[in-house]
Formats: C-alpha cells, structure tokens, sequence
C-alpha cells in the first residue's frame, strides 16, 4: 500500500506503539516531501522531549524511542 504522509501525522504515529508497529509493516510505502522529512525529525524530536518534560516519558524511554525512530 502506498501512503502520502505529512510531518505532523508522521510524527504523532511513531510516539504511539500501534503507529510503529503500522509504519513498520512491509507492505506500507510512505512518502513524502524532503521538506516535510525535516520536519518530522525535528518536531519528534522536540515533542518527546516536552512529553519527558511533562513526565508523559521517564528520561529512558524518551530516548529509546528518539533511538528507535532514528532513520539516519
């Protein structure tokens, strides 16, 4: 299946486990603009770090999921 997908939808599907699970099926093909590809690391980045920050994380899973949603 083929998927156009934007940051902010992006973003908010690789902090939940069902988002990972479903954007790491192998079926799935996402595609997106380089642009929007910026900004989806940049605002995950900065969103997980605000939810450790709030407590929504503990400091450890905050940086295993920023390790886990590493695509460099």
């Amino acid at each position: 299946m083929r998927l156009v997908v934007d940051a902010n939808i992006l973003v908010a599907e690789l902090i939940r486990e069902r988002g990972r699970k479903l954007i790491a099926r192998p079926e799935l093909e996402l595609y997106m603009a380089e642009q929007a590809w910026s900004e989806t690391t940049y605002e995950l980045n900065k969103r997980i770090e605000k939810m450790i920050d709030r407590g929504v994380f503990s400091p450890s899973v905050g940086q295993n999921l920023l390790k886990a949603n590493s695509f460099e």
